[in-house]
């Protein structure tokens, strides 16, 4: 049972409607209806009995579907290529193939293939120069020539027509002088004025027109952001230049595809007036995708895309050209805004836009004709072997009418998809397949949408051809005759090669075409053979001659003389020669030829060479002359300093104490070393300084030079922890040397103040530093000699043991003392310490002289004592004195009033 039968006996009232349209459309008078938008012109308004595009290359059916695609990966560069590439992602056949031409150009082969594929149109975009617009409005002839050309290629397609955009996007080559952009407007071309572009417009229409070319609509692509209003009207070159509007809009993250879509298109219309007559041609999109926007706003738009098609939103669009491609945003419809491969979105592209019904010419409805048509593959047959291109043969017929047969293999990969009824036959390349099975699948279809598929199963079996031979298409010598002392030159060229080898003593694999020869030092013949070889390595081989000949008389007083005989290697030397009685002077090492009698050449050896000059006359006779130039090595640079170690110990210390540096370096020069911040500013490389107690955090810096004044450097910090000072000691007392602090003894046997822990010693005393220096008998042998700085100030140079400063030399006062220790061996020590000097109290001075006087007095009154009492006793014995015993000795008292028993050796004695 027929669906139409079905249909009647489920309604017979619709049945009867539709009967009725059946017949209708027999007649003629079936009328397809279409709702205008509100600013639409007047091509479908009415009904539309034909889908067949006006003069102006519009369908009253339904709007055109282009693409223009680039940049995947594999795919070649070409047109064809690119855009084959997009109809096989999409599974449909595009209206417009989008292509761009530059100055100069003519159409090219895969454009002329679009132009004359059936049912394809070409969307040219020509820049007619390469300058500004002011060298195409017609004063450049060199410009007028190549316009001229373009038209007339174009001119031989006809009636075959094109859409030709004329140097799309102007509005960003703007240099200036757009009177409706504010002043501070930012132009941000160098092309020209809205008034040049204009005149371009004009010249290259005027052309065309006088070469009568007639086979061109004319089409304006805006870009369409808002920054742009301000010129879009001084950029219109007229309403009788012009025949379509198009824009070029990228959807945004912002930007739904309705609001993206709306603003220029309504900007349009609210615009159009008599002398911007917009509303009057219609309208298109030369380019349009996504720009960095997130996948999901991306597939959103694709949606949405296909319901305004659907609905008729924007019905005066009668061009879609995709952008899918990469410019300065990746709008390829396969990747991702940050180029990933994303099939997701070729997917959602197809179905909702690519494959969209609204790109379907709505001529037949389905219901009327329910029969699908037949289709076979006549050839290639099934089961055969085939290679190289082959010519599939394909037999469709329809009730009705075949409107479209689709050919691809292993059922995804398009061979044709073309819709010329009655002509189904296509040949196709099968180097583009793996050789193996593979299946051919052809599909018809009917005006209706009905579809019958047939397929083959076959054999593919390529062989790749080898590359051709190579060929030397020419080998000379010129001159192929000389003279001794002379050279030649070897030419040559080839085809189907890969690189050329010249024996003897020739370049070797090489892709130049010429050869110099060396001088020849003797005569006779040489037969040069030139081998080229091609991809493959198949060689091909040809030779050529070159005769010496000995001179007859050779020239006389050939001189060669160097400016200096002996340079430092960078430096030149000046060869300078002369010749009495020859007509050229070769320069050898570097074949310097010069002709003439006398010549100079400036050469810079980087080695020891000799140099020889040979002259040769007009017969061919020599003679040599010869120099020898001695290059001196440039010593080498210092080495950069080192140092290698820089230390403190310790390098976390307590509230005033102090702590010693130390440091070890190389390549330094002596005395090359400043310890900042320290009195030390011209120390050796390799030393140590104690600091002055410290109160505080604090960091030095070692710099250290070498021969050359390199420098380099490095820093220490020393930590001190953030407490009071201790209260002071006791006072001192004045101990064995009376410093008032501690004292050591010297090995010279002389007490010496240490300033003790209060740093004060008494005016006079000899003070050190470092009681090592004074006790150590091992170290002082070692020292040298030791200085004593106040400040900056050398006090005292000291050069023998006690190695002490004597303190007179200081006035009583506080001193930020440094010590500074020289050894033997070259190395230095340093300390430094806060130290005051205290004067010697006056009382205690006076106090010790009046005991002195006190003492003297006391011996002085005790001698005058005993003298007076040994004169009183001696007198008193000797004026008549008792005797003590009966005739017994006496008692005696001397000056020192100790009493003496004197005993008489006779009685009598006494008297």
């Amino acid at each position: 049972m027929s669906k139409l039968a079905a249909f009647y006996r489920g309604n017979q009232a619709k049945g009867l409607v539709v009967l009725v349209l059946i017949v209708a459309a027999i007649t003629g008078e079936f009328l397809i209806f279409a709702t205008p938008h509100k600013n639409s012109n007047n091509l479908r308004t009415s009904a539309a009995t034909n889908c067949t595009p006006d003069a102006r290359l519009v369908n009253p059916c339904r709007p055109w579907q282009g693409d223009s695609s680039n940049k995947y990966p594999g795919v070649a560069s070409g047109l064809k290529a690119r855009t084959t590439d997009y109809e096989t992602r999409t599974g449909t056949q595009v209206d417009f193939a989008h292509e761009f031409a530059t100055a100069g150009a003519t159409l090219t082969s895969d454009e002329l293939y679009y132009i004359n594929r059936p049912n394809t149109y070409l969307l040219l975009n020509y820049k007619p120069t390469s300058g500004g617009w002011s060298t195409a409005d017609g004063s450049s002839a060199a410009v007028n020539t190549n316009i001229d050309n373009m038209a007339n290629s174009i001119k031989a397609v006809a009636p075959k027509k094109i859409i030709l955009a004329l140097w799309h996007e102007p509005n960003n080559d703007v240099s200036g002088g757009a009177a409706g952009c504010p002043s501070n407007f930012a132009y941000v071309g160098t092309t020209g004025t809205p008034a040049q572009y204009r005149a371009m417009w004009a010249n290259v229409r005027n052309r065309f027109s006088a070469l009568g070319v007639t086979n061109v609509e004319w089409a304006i692509i805006y870009m369409s952001g808002t920054k742009w209003d301000c010129m879009q009207k001084e950029l219109w070159p007229g309403n009788s230049l012009v025949d379509w509007v198009m824009w070029d809009h990228y959807y945004s993250n912002a930007e739904t595809f309705a609001s993206g879509t709306s603003r220029f298109y309504d900007w349009l219309g609210t615009n159009s007036d008599a002398a911007h007559d917009f509303n009057n041609h219609p309208w298109g999109i030369g380019e349009w995708g996504s720009w960095q926007t997130t996948q999901s706003a991306v597939y959103q738009l694709y949606v949405d895309g296909g319901k305004a098609l659907q609905a008729g939103t924007y019905s005066k669009i009668k061009l879609w050209t995709v952008w899918d491609s990469i410019g300065s945003n990746d709008s390829r419809i396969q990747y991702s805004n940050a180029s990933a491969l994303d099939q997701t979105e070729q997917n959602t592209f197809n179905t909702n836009w690519a494959q969209n019904s609204a790109f379907i010419n709505p001529v037949i409805n389905p219901n009327t004709d329910p029969t699908p048509p037949n289709i076979s593959i006549t050839n290639p047959s099934s089961g055969s072997t085939i290679s190289s291109t082959v010519s599939i043969a394909i037999t469709a017929t329809d009730n009705v009418k075949v409107t479209r047969v689709k050919t691809v293999w292993d059922s995804t990969n398009v061979i044709s998809d073309v819709s010329n009824a009655g002509s189904w036959n296509t040949s196709w390349n099968t180097a583009a397949v793996a050789n193996g099975s593979h299946t051919i699948v052809a599909t018809a279809y009917d005006a209706a949408g009905n579809s019958k598929t047939s397929s083959v199963a076959y054999t593919v079996s390529n062989v790749t051809p080898p590359p051709p031979g190579p060929t030397i298409t020419s080998f000379t010598t010129n001159p192929a005759t000389i003279t001794v002392g002379q050279n030649t030159t070897l030419t040559w060229s080839s085809t189907n090669t890969v690189n050329c080898t010249v024996n003897p003593g020739g370049p070797q694999n090489t892709t130049n075409t010429v050869w110099q020869t060396l001088v020849f030092s003797s005569p006779g013949t040489t037969n040069y053979t030139l081998t080229c070889k091609n991809s493959a390595g198949t060689t091909v081989s040809k030779t050529a001659s070159v005769t010496v000949n000995q001179p007859t008389v050779a020239p006389t007083n050939v001189i060669l003389t160097a400016d200096k005989t002996s340079i430092q290697i960078g430096s030149s030397v000046q060869l300078n020669w002369s010749s009495s009685g020859s007509s050229s002077c070769t320069l050898n090492p570097g074949n310097y030829l010069a002709n003439g009698t006398t010549s100079s050449k400036s050469l810079s050896p980087t080695a020891t060479t000799t140099y020889t000059v040979t002259c040769s006359n007009s017969a061919g006779s020599t003679k040599s002359s010869g120099v020898k130039v001695t290059v001196l090595a440039v010593p080498p640079p210092p080495a950069n300093p080192v140092i290698n170690s820089f230390v403190a110990d310790p390098n976390s210390i307590a509230y005033g104490l102090t702590s010693t540096l130390s440091w070890q370096t190389t390549n330094v020069v002596s005395g090359g070393c400043d310890l900042a911040v320290s009195p030390l500013s011209s120390t050796d490389g390799n030393g140590s300084w104690t600091t002055s107690s410290l109160t505080a955090s604090a960091s030095y810096t070692l710099t250290c030079k070498n021969s050359a004044g390199t420098t380099a450097s490095k820093s220490v910090s020393v930590t001190v922890a953030n407490q009071p000072p201790p209260p002071p000691p006791p006072a001192s007392t004045g101990g064995t040397g009376g410093s008032g602090g501690n004292t050591v003894k010297a090995t010279t046997g002389q007490t010496i103040s240490n300033a003790g822990d209060n740093g004060t010693v008494t005016d006079g005393s000899l003070l050190t530093l470092d009681s090592s220096n004074v006790t150590d008998s091992t170290k002082i042998d070692q020292i040298s000699k030791v200085e004593f700085y106040s400040g900056d100030t050398l006090i005292q140079t000291v050069l023998k043991a006690p190695f002490a400063l004597d303190t007179t030399r200081l006035k009583p006062g506080t001193y930020n003392l440094t010590q500074r220790t020289y050894y033997l061996d070259g190395s230095t020590s340093q300390q430094s310490q806060l130290v005051t000097i205290k004067a010697k109290t006056a009382g205690a001075a006076k106090h010790g002289n009046r005991l002195i006087i006190i003492l003297i007095s006391v011996i002085v009154l005790f001698g005058l004592a005993l003298a007076g009492l040994r004169y009183w006793l001696s007198h008193r014995i000797q004026g008549g004195g008792g005797y003590s015993g009966d005739g017994g000795g006496h008692t005696d008292i001397d000056l020192a009033g100790i009493p003496t028993v004197i005993k008489p050796t006779d009685p009598n004695a006494g008297l």
